[in-house]
């Protein structure tokens, strides 16, 4: 599959959240290689721990793993593009500081420390200043112990940055052979650069908050007159940008009959294709999502994920290699649950006469258990579309908690007249006639 199509379906789509990973997520697709970072430059995705309270910016194409001991949290690894080898990998711990010291003998403990526990041989130690506090920074050689058919010690360059974050170090490690050292130090630059720290505490309480307006919301939509609402934008087409260069496009329609909604998106980028369906009844009893994606070699479909929600409890078959399937079963809070489909549409239902945040709880795609979206209404100000000034309200969609948001641009007539993405691509408004003068093999199977 085409790496781009992977990439655009984070980039707008939040909400098709029934089926693949999103890049949003940092997710490699099942079986594929993932391009070195350096071609990545410029395209980066939020990831948010609100647990361990950081945000941070990482490269897309990376392959996350999510540990959650004690000390371990995540980490993400960079694979080789041909043979999809770990070529280095980045982790980041959480570490008790001891006592209250000054970081300088915080520092000269953990380097003593590593060189007895751990093997590891410093080649350099400092304090840096990341944001506006001190951290600890040491590079060096660590000796691992490896199994298996390469038995035995195994040396690696690895960089440590050791940030404070109230009684805790944020530990982070990027770990691989000397001949990447300048590409990982890039990385780690970039990371160090993006970091912000965040009161776990506070963004947990306002979370809570936030899921109770959710819930109030999602009582008013029942009595809300949703097909007036969608009508504006039954069909639109988009024009898909990558540093306002055409790079694809894309196709979303609404419709609505008696109390169900359904929603339907088809994008395409260079050879590959994406088609979802979702659908929900008001009352969020029923539930159903499909989403495929079209083989570039022989133009086959193949659906990749299928949804149903039944008496609470929200089905979900992905599908796996070689032709076999996984299912999941989710256990859906219905006072703040909200289907895809009502996800996708959320921008043009939710009252924009003045700031609000909800928050809901969602499918998270390749996940076990749901996520939570996050929705924030903004101020009303002027807009550039087609060369014109046009008043419009940015809604801000954060698909799940570990992402960042894309930014839906709603005009005055209930129109999505663009879509930023977190991680450099725009979706613009445009015409079905507009967008078959660029992609003339544009069209909606």
């Amino acid at each position: 599959m085409c790496r781009m199509c992977w990439i655009v379906v984070s980039v707008i789509l939040l909400s098709m959240a029934v089926a693949v990973p999103m890049f949003a997520h940092a997710q490699a697709p099942a079986g594929g290689s993932v391009a070195p970072v350096k071609e990545a430059v410029g395209r980066v995705d939020d990831y948010i721990d609100l647990r361990a309270g950081f945000r941070v910016r990482l490269p897309v194409g990376l392959e996350r793993t999510d540990m959650r001991s004690a000390s371990q949290m995540v980490s993400w690894s960079q694979r080789d593009a041909k043979t999809g080898a770990i070529v280095w990998t980045l982790s980041v711990n959480s570490m008790r500081a001891a006592g209250g010291g000054p970081m300088q003998k915080q520092m000269d403990d953990i380097v003593a420390t590593l060189k007895d526990k751990e093997n590891f041989e410093i080649e350099s130690a400092k304090l840096v200043k990341v944001g506006p506090d001190e951290a600890i920074d040491l590079q060096g050689t660590a000796t691992l112990d490896a199994t298996g058919k390469t038995a035995g010690k195994i040396q690696w360059w690895q960089r440590q940055v050791w940030v404070r974050h109230d009684d805790k170090f944020l530990t982070w490690r990027i770990t691989g052979p000397a001949q990447a050292r300048e590409e990982m130090n890039g990385v780690m630059a970039g990371v160090l650069k993006s970091l912000a720290l965040i009161d776990a505490k506070q963004a947990l309480a306002e979370r809570e908050k936030n899921l109770k307006a959710g819930a109030v919301w999602l009582v008013r939509l029942k009595e809300m007159d949703v097909g007036k609402r969608l009508k504006p934008a039954s069909e639109q087409w988009f024009t898909i940008t990558q540093d306002d260069k055409p790079v694809g496009w894309a196709v979303m329609t609404f419709a609505v009959e008696g109390k169900s909604v359904t929603t339907r998106l088809t994008l395409c980028t260079e050879s590959a294709e994406i088609d979802g369906s979702t659908s929900a009844a008001l009352d969020r009893s029923e539930a159903v999502g499909t989403l495929r994606v079209r083989n570039a070699l022989d133009r086959s479909w193949q659906t990749i994920e299928q949804s149903e929600l039944a008496k609470e409890t929200l089905t979900v078959i992905e599908a796996a290699a070689g032709g076999r399937s996984r299912t999941r079963e989710k256990s859906v809070p219905t006072a703040t649950f909200l289907p895809t489909a009502l996800v996708q549409a959320i921008p043009l239902l939710v009252d924009r006469d003045k700031p609000a945040t909800l928050s809901f709880a969602v499918n998270a795609p390749r996940d076990p258990q749901l996520d939570v979206c996050t929705v924030r209404v903004g101020v009303k100000r002027d807009v550039i579309l087609d060369g014109k000034r046009v008043q419009a309200v940015p809604v801000e969609v954060q698909q799940a908690e570990d992402a960042g948001a894309d930014v839906f641009w709603i005009g005055p007539e209930g129109t999505m007249l663009r879509v930023e993405s977190s991680s450099g691509f725009r979706m613009t408004l445009s015409t079905q006639s507009a967008v078959l003068k660029t992609f003339p093999d544009a069209k909606v199977e």
